[in-house]
C-alpha cells in the first residue's frame, strides 16, 4: 500500500509527463509556416555564403568568355535577393519569437556558430560591389564608397561575433568533445574572409585613395592573424581527438568536414591579395619606414611562399573532409540535407587561393585547376538547389514542427 507522499510524487511526475508531452504535440500541430520562420536557422545565409563566392571567381576567372561577366552579374544581383529575404525572415523570427531564439542559441554551439554566415554572405557582396559595381559605367566611385562603408561595418560585426561566439562556447560548455563540430571554424573563415574582402577592396574599388586603403590593408592583415591562429588552435583540438578517439561525426554531419578547407584556403587567398594591395597602395602612401614602395617587394614574396604553405596544408584538410564522405557514401550511409551546403564555399575558398597564384605566378597549370575546379562546384551548388527546393516542396525542408518539439522536450 502506497503513501500519500508517494501516490502525491507520482501525481505530480505524472503531470509533468503530460505537460512535456502535451508542449511537443502542440508543436507538431502548428502551422507549418509559423514553426518554418521560428526555427528559421542562420545556415541559410550559407546559400548567400555560396553564391556570392562563385560570383567572384567567375568575375576574376583568368579564361574569360562572352557572357561570363553577364553571368557573373546574375549571381551578384541573386546574392543580394537571397540575403535581404533571409534577413527579413530572420528579423520577424527575432521579433515574433526572441525567447525561442534565444534558447535554440543558447543550448545548440552549432546554432550560435552559425550566426557568422550572416556576415560572411555580407562580405561577398562587399565584395562584388567593389568588383563589379564600382567599375561598371552605372556604379563608378560612388560603389566604392559604399563597399569602404560595408567592409568596415563588417569588420565590427564579424570581430564581435567571433567573440562572442567562443567566450560562449567556454561558458556555456557547448564545446565538448563528442558535441564538436565543423561549424566551430565558421568565425575563424569570417575574419579570414574580411580580411580577403578588405584586400580586394582597395585592389580593385574605382578610386580609392591610399588614404582609405592602407588602413584596410593593416587592419586585414590582422584579422588575418586572428582567424589563421584560432584555426590552428581548432585543428589541432579535432586532430587529436580523431587520432585518439575516430570519427564521432554522425554521417548527416560528415559533408561539414569540408568546413576544414575554409581557414586555410581563405588565408592563402587573403595573404596574396593583401601583398597585391600593399603594393598598389604604399607607394601612394609614403609614411613611417614600412609603408613605402621598398616595402611591397619582400612583402610579396613572402606572401607567395606562405600562400603555397598555407595552399599545402588545406590540400590535407580537402583529402581527409573528400575521404570520410566519400568513404560514407560508398556505405550508403549518406542522405541529403542542409549539411551539404557547406561542401562550396570551403572548397570554393581553396579555388580562390589557386586563381591568385594563377595571376601571380602566370601558371597555365593553376589556371587549369581553377577552372575545373569551378566547374565542380557550380555542379555541386546547383544540385543542392535542386534537393533544396525539392525539400521545401516535400515538407522536409523549411518545416520546423518536429524540431521545435524536440526543442521544447529539452528545455522542459
Amino acid at each position: 500500500m502506497s503513501s500519500p507522499q508517494s501516490d502525491e510524487g507520482q501525481h505530480e511526475q505524472n503531470g509533468d509527463l503530460e505537460h512535456k508531452i502535451s508542449a511537443e504535440d502542440a508543436q507538431r500541430r502548428r502551422s507549418r509556416w509559423a514553426a518554418a520562420v521560428e526555427s528559421f536557422s542562420p545556415i541559410w545565409y550559407a546559400l548567400v555564403m555560396n553564391t556570392g563566392i562563385l560570383s567572384i571567381i567567375m568575375q576574376k576567372l583568368p579564361y574569360q568568355f562572352g557572357g561570363l561577366g553577364v553571368l557573373s552579374t546574375i549571381l551578384f544581383v541573386f546574392t543580394i535577393v537571397q540575403f535581404i529575404l533571409y534577413t527579413i525572415v530572420h528579423l520577424a523570427r527575432l521579433i515574433i519569437f526572441p525567447r525561442s531564439v534565444y534558447i535554440q542559441t543558447s543550448t545548440n554551439g552549432e546554432e550560435a556558430c552559425l550566426w557568422g554566415c550572416a556576415n560572411i554572405g555580407l562580405l561577398t557582396i562587399t565584395a562584388q560591389l567593389a568588383l563589379t559595381a564600382s567599375t561598371s559605367k552605372w556604379g563608378y566611385h560612388d560603389f566604392s564608397m559604399v563597399a569602404y562603408v560595408f567592409w568596415w561595418l563588417s569588420t565590427a560585426f564579424m570581430v564581435t561575433c567571433a567573440m562572442v561566439v567562443y567566450i560562449s562556447l567556454i561558458k556555456m560548455k557547448h564545446a565538448q568533445e563528442f558535441t564538436l563540430t565543423a561549424a566551430i571554424f565558421i568565425p575563424a573563415v569570417g575574419t579570414t574572409t574580411d580580411a580577403l574582402v578588405g584586400a580586394l577592396v582597395c585592389t580593385y574599388a574605382s578610386d580609392l585613395s591610399a588614404a582609405l586603403a592602407v588602413p584596410i590593408i593593416i587592419v586585414g592583415w590582422m584579422l588575418l592573424g586572428f582567424g589563421l591562429f584560432v584555426a590552428l588552435c581548432v585543428y589541432v583540438i579535432f586532430l587529436h581527438s580523431l587520432w585518439t578517439k575516430g570519427m564521432w561525426l554522425p554521417h548527416a554531419k560528415l559533408p561539414g568536414l569540408f568546413l576544414f578547407v575554409g581557414p586555410l584556403g581563405q588565408s592563402s587567398g587573403a595573404i596574396q591579395m593583401l601583398a597585391s594591395a600593399a603594393m598598389k597602395n604604399f607607394p601612394n602612401y609614403h609614411r613611417g619606414q614600412f609603408l613605402e614602395q621598398t616595402s611591397t617587394t619582400p612583402i610579396s614574396a613572402v606572401s607567395e611562399v606562405l600562400g603555397l604553405m598555407f595552399l599545402g596544408f588545406d590540400l590535407f584538410w580537402f583529402m581527409f573532409a573528400l575521404f570520410f564522405v566519400l568513404e560514407a557514401a560508398f556505405k550508403r550511409k549518406l542522405s541529403w540535407s542542409m549539411t551539404w551546403w557547406s561542401t562550396i564555399f570551403p572548397v570554393a575558398t581553396l579555388n580562390v587561393a589557386l586563381l591568385n597564384l594563377s595571376l601571380q605566378l602566370d601558371s597555365s597549370a593553376f589556371r587549369v585547376l581553377t577552372t575545373g575546379l569551378l566547374l565542380i562546384l557550380l555542379i555541386d551548388y546547383f544540385t543542392c538547389w535542386i534537393f533544396t527546393l525539392r525539400g521545401i516542396w516535400k515538407g522536409t525542408v523549411l518545416d520546423g514542427r518536429e524540431q521545435l518539439a524536440q526543442l521544447a522536450r529539452k528545455t522542459d
